[in-house]
């Protein structure tokens, strides 16, 4: 067999690989001088690949084709050899930029944004155009003469900050009377104009216990799955931060780790002094110290902190030991933006030994109804001198600048309890001890909860380096049908009832598709040679990943971040917007039409960016552990509007 057909084979089973439910998007120009001038592009068929043509004419003049074609049609021109001619083909989206000789094009950022004035819903805008550094992809949704009409492009980021809400323009009722805008920045994401509303209706809660039938409920999760997502990462306007107690609360140090997208005053107030404090972000500092009235114990009171500012861009809640306490245990989590707290969440937890489960909750408004319903195998929860079981409700009106928490009192688990609020709330859940095993030391276990609308049904669980070992425990909302795929087994199927989970061992790098949405945790395992203790991390699902990160590594620690991508685009990230990272050593998984890569590298403490030159969307994970001690939280979630 001939070299040239030995590559269209292995090109022609990557392709038939990687195909998905929808036909790709391709360049689409003819009789151009180079291809990366090409400004239109088009939707293949299912089966369709991208294609590249280079031709000459009787003059010796060289112009370029692109488009659309079928893999037979491509099979047919790869196999000629005519002199100045050549035909590329290639299987993603927007790939047939560059090929026969011609390079990709070159941009800053790499933000690809359809580009059109005056559409109607029923039209589709097929030219594009590359955005500025300072600016996202946007459409908006006006009201002209009586017809409903689209216009897309570039927008400076400043304005899509203030416009990206529906608002009243005056004038004329049959000249214009309404505009909405919305703005995302990742390739190509302003193709149609969504609407995302919640429409969770909160549960009135009756201010007693009770015992209920735990799967006597069908939870409305409005996750992924029925909602395209606005790809925006946790940057916004305030925050609050909650701090369990744990096992050694007489040493915890609670601390808070930030980025910002400029330099700014922030403004933190302290739920238990209700001190009010102001402070400028000091250039490469990106860790504060909070003040100890911060960690809650079990019950009611003032105990946390709400951070306000403009431009915060990520932030991230962290108990750690002291200096003379120093790395026996640590963790910490990706904290929420309030704007997207919820009032529906269930309990992912885990079975430790000799510890407490526990649930840390805040809300955003006063005289929040908050109920509890406990999900627990045996023992029980101690509140006001009276102990709840499985199936009781905990119900309590909880103010604004308030904490509640409750905690198991035996080596049981919390996981499926349900926290449902009259008004959004911010919860943490995990552990105050995670002894899984008979190990001398003992980490808290803590993660910021998403709230049910946050949920998602595709997750791709990466590799973590240096932990052969792992638990991802997939806990559902209603009854689901889940489907695990792994090197090491293929397609298992399980049936989950809801609230209820399953658990399976990782090591590499897993696929997990749900029939309705689920909680994704990975418990990667205690060591027994003193390397890291467990510790809890979430998984967001591949609808809540993003194009760009803007993150923090704790000092003191031997760190790494996990990356997960499409498959074969596992080079070029740039690390602080220079550094080229590439994979030593990849996991690929191949699982139907999610095929994903996932590899890790080592990084260095404080302040970091990573993007994919490509402007690609993927997920990130940081974490480390040193000595006994352990931390790991996803570096950003695109939360759903």
């Amino acid at each position: 067999m001939s070299s040239i057909l030995q590559r269209m084979c292995i090109w022609l089973c990557c392709a038939i690989i990687t195909s998905i439910a929808n036909g790709h998007i391709c360049y689409n120009c003819a009789d151009i001088s180079h291809p990366r001038f090409c400004n239109h592009v088009e939707q293949c068929n299912i089966g369709q690949v991208c294609s590249l043509k280079r031709v000459v004419d009787i003059y010796g003049e060289t112009s370029f084709n692109q488009g659309c074609t079928t893999i037979k049609l491509c099979q047919a021109k790869m196999s000629l050899n005519e002199t100045g001619k050549c035909t590329h083909c290639c299987s993603s989206d927007l790939c047939n930029s560059d090929g026969c000789g011609e390079q990709a094009p070159k941009h800053q950022n790499g933000t690809l944004c359809y580009q059109c004035d005056g559409k109607l819903q029923s039209e589709s805008c097929q030219k594009v155009t590359f955005c500025g550094y300072d600016e996202m992809c946007h459409i908006s949704e006006e009201s002209w003469n009586g017809e409903i009409i689209y216009r897309s492009g570039c927008k400076d980021n400043s304005k899509c900050a203030s416009e990206q809400y529906p608002y009243p323009i005056l004038g004329r009722r049959n000249y214009r009377t309404m505009k909405r805008v919305r703005c995302c920045n990742f390739n190509l994401c302003n193709e149609l104009f969504q609407s995302q509303t919640l429409t969770i209706q909160p549960v009135k809660p009756d201010n007693t216990a009770s015992v209920i039938t735990a799967e006597a409920s069908t939870y409305t999760t409005k996750g992924y799955s029925t909602t395209p997502v606005l790809h925006t990462d946790s940057q916004a306007t305030d925050f609050i931060l909650l701090f369990p107690d744990s096992k050694y609360y007489e040493h915890a140090q609670p601390k808070v780790f930030l980025t910002s997208s400029d330099s700014e005053v922030l403004s933190a107030f302290e739920f238990g002094s209700h001190a009010n404090q102001k402070f400028s972000l000091i250039r490469d500092k990106t860790e504060y110290f909070l003040d100890e009235n911060v960690l809650m114990t079990d019950g009611l009171k003032q105990a946390g902190l709400q951070l306000y500012g403009r431009y915060i861009a990520s932030v991230y809640g962290f108990i750690l030991n002291p200096p003379y306490y120093q790395h026996h245990y640590s963790d910490g989590y990706l904290a929420i933006p309030t704007r997207y707290l919820g009032t529906t969440y269930i309990i992912n937890s885990f079975q430790n030994i000799n510890s407490r489960n526990v649930i840390t909750l805040s809300p955003t408004k006063s005289y929040t109804s908050v109920t509890v319903n406990l999900k627990i195998s045996l023992g029980f929860v101690k509140y006001n001198n009276k102990q709840y079981v499985n199936g009781d409700n905990i119900t309590v009106i909880v103010n604004k600048y308030e904490t509640f928490q409750i905690s198991l009192n035996a080596t049981s688990d919390l996981t499926g309890t349900m926290v449902i609020s009259s008004d959004p709330i911010a919860v943490v859940s995990g552990s105050k001890c995670d002894n899984t095993s008979y190990n001398i030391e003992c980490n808290p276990m803590i993660e910021m909860v998403l709230p049910i609308d946050q949920l998602d049904i595709a997750y791709i669980i990466p590799y973590i380096n240096i932990r052969p070992d792992s638990v991802v425990r997939l806990l559902s909302v209603n009854d689901t049908l889940v489907t695990v795929q792994s090197k090491y087994s293929n397609n298992v199927t399980r049936q989950i009832k809801g609230r209820q989970f399953y658990d399976f061992p990782h090591k590499e790098v897993s696929c997990v598709t749900a029939s309705d949405d689920i909680s994704v945790i990975i418990y990667p395992q205690t060591f027994s040679n003193e390397k890291g203790d467990a510790f809890m991390m979430t998984i967001p699902g591949i609808n809540q990943y993003l194009p760009y990160y803007h993150f923090v590594v704790p000092e003191g620690f031997l760190s790494y971040i996990s990356i997960t991508v499409i498959a074969a685009e596992f080079n070029d990230f740039l690390l602080d917007g220079h550094t080229v990272i590439s994979a030593d050593k990849v996991y690929t998984l191949v699982s139907g039409m999610f095929n994903y890569s996932s590899f890790t590298k080592p990084i260095s403490s404080g302040e970091h960016t990573l993007k994919h030159r490509s402007g690609m969307i993927f997920g990130l994970w940081v974490y480390g552990s040193v000595g006994y001690d352990a931390y790991g939280y996803p570096a950003g979630i695109a939360f759903r509007q």
